[in-house]
């Protein structure tokens, strides 16, 4: 499987856009649907995906992970100021 350049160049501004926190992703609402991650495998294996969809699934996971990441050092943060007061 052989990614081209311009689909590398896109994967990497979208991880540089869900790392300055979803600038972009936040503008533009998510249209696509995410398979679970068992049902993604499934069609990858089955070759029911092409390779950019499943790079578009792998990134909708990734910003999912991401935000949640975020909220959860966000109610981190907020236990350890309660916490030290």
């Amino acid at each position: 499987m052989i990614v081209s350049e311009t689909s590398l160049a896109y994967i990497f501004i979208l991880l540089y856009t869900i790392s300055c926190n979803y600038t972009l992703l936040k503008e533009t609402p998510m249209q696509t649907k995410r398979y679970d991650l068992s049902e993604l495998i499934k069609r990858w294996e089955r070759e029911q995906l092409t390779t950019e969809q499943a790079i578009g699934q792998i990134l909708l996971w990734l910003a999912a992970l991401a935000e949640q990441m975020i909220r959860l050092e966000v109610s981190q943060r907020k236990l350890n100021s309660e916490t030290t007061k």
